[in-house]
C-alpha cells in the first residue's frame, strides 16, 4: 500500500503527521464518512484516502450544494472517464442535502456490483463511496438525513477532523507559518517579520472558517505585512457577538491548556506539573472549558 509522504501541501503534512493511522485504516474500505467544520479539510482528506486505498480509477466528486431540489428528479451518478473495468471512488460532499430516495438510489447502482461479483470474477472492479458532512453520522441519523442502508454502510468507517479550535498553539501557529512559507514561495515574495505576538493573536481568535481561514489570513500576511493580519483578525473579533473580555480569556486559557496536554502527550500528572496546577484546579478547569479527556 502507497504510505503517506512528505507534500508541498500544507493540509497533507498535517494529516501526515496526525491522521495516518486512521487514513491506512479507512484507505482498506469500500465505504468512508468523513465529518467536520466547514474549512477542517474533509475533501483533502478524502482525496488522500482514495490515493492511499490504490485505486486505478477516477475519484468522482458529487458537490451536493450545486443542485436544486428539482434537479435531483433527473439526477444521474456521473461515469468514470478512465476503463469502466478500473475500480474507481464516487465522493458525495454534504451528504445530508441529498434526498433520501436519491441516496438509496446511489447505493443500489453502486454495491449490487459488490454482491454479485466474486473471486473468479476478475471483469468487475467494486467500487468506492466516500461521504462528507458537517455534522456527525448519529446526528444525521436521528434527523432522518441519512438513508439507513448508507448509515449501515458508513458507521464503522468514520473520520471526524478536529476544528482548528481544539488544536495547539503550536499547531496552528505552525500551519500559519507553512501557509504562509508556501504562498511566498509561490509568489516569489519574502515572509515579512512575524509579530511578536503571533501566537497570542492566533490563540485568541476562535477560526469558524478554520484551515480555510487560517490560509487567508497567512497569504494576507504575506502580501500585505503585519497590519492585514492584525486588522483582520481585530475586525473578526469585534464583529463577534460573543467577543466579550471573559470569552476571550477562556479560549486563550483553553489554548494554553490544549497546548501543554499535546507537548505531555495526554498525561496530565505532567500537565499539572508544567501549568503549576493541583489535580482539582485541572480537573474543574477541564470541565469547564469543555475539554474532554
Amino acid at each position: 500500500m502507497e504510505q503517506l509522504r512528505e507534500s508541498q501541501f500544507v493540509e497533507e503534512k498535517r494529516i501526515a503527521s496526525n491522521l495516518r493511522q486512521e487514513v491506512d485504516i479507512l484507505s482498506r474500505s469500500y465505504t468512508v464518512f468523513i465529518s467536520g467544520e466547514y474549512g477542517t479539510g474533509k475533501l483533502n482528506v478524502a482525496s488522500i484516502v482514495h490515493r492511499v486505498s490504490g485505486t486505478e480509477g477516477d475519484l468522482i466528486i458529487i458537490d451536493s450544494s450545486a443542485y436544486s431540489d428539482l434537479s435531483y428528479e433527473s439526477f444521474n451518478l456521473p461515469e468514470p472517464t478512465l476503463d469502466a473495468n478500473k475500480d474507481y471512488t464516487l465522493l458525495i460532499t454534504e451528504i445530508e442535502r441529498i434526498p433520501l430516495f436519491i441516496q438509496a438510489r446511489i447505493v443500489e447502482k453502486l454495491f449490487p456490483r459488490v454482491r454479485v461479483s466474486s473471486d473468479s470474477d476478475t471483469g468487475i472492479k467494486k467500487p468506492r463511496l466516500y461521504c462528507t458532512s458537517q455534522y456527525s453520522l448519529d446526528a444525521l441519523y436521528q434527523d432522518k438525513k441519512i438513508h439507513d442502508c448508507l448509515y449501515f454502510l458508513m458507521r464503522t468507517n468514520q473520520l471526524e477532523l478536529p476544528s482548528l479550535r481544539e488544536c495547539s498553539v503550536d499547531c496552528i501557529f505552525r500551519l500559519f507559518y507553512e501557509y504562509a512559507e508556501k504562498f511566498a514561495d509561490n509568489q516569489g515574495m519574502q515572509i515579512p517579520q512575524l509579530p511578536a505576538t503571533i501566537r497570542e493573536q492566533l490563540a485568541a481568535y476562535h477560526w469558524p472558517g478554520n484551515l480555510w481561514e487560517l490560509r487567508q489570513v497567512a497569504e494576507q500576511f504575506i502580501l500585505y505585512g503585519e497590519v492585514p493580519l492584525t486588522r483582520d483578525l481585530k475586525a473578526a473579533e469585534s464583529d463577534d457577538v460573543q467577543g466579550s473580555l471573559k470569552t476571550k480569556l477562556h479560549r486563550v486559557e483553553k489554548a494554553i491548556i490544549l497546548d501543554s496536554i499535546n507537548k505531555n502527550q495526554g498525561k496530565l500528572n505532567l500537565v499539572m506539573e508544567d501549568l503549576g496546577l493541583t489535580q482539582r484546579t485541572l480537573y474543574n478547569r477541564l470541565k469547564a472549558l469543555n475539554i474532554r479527556d
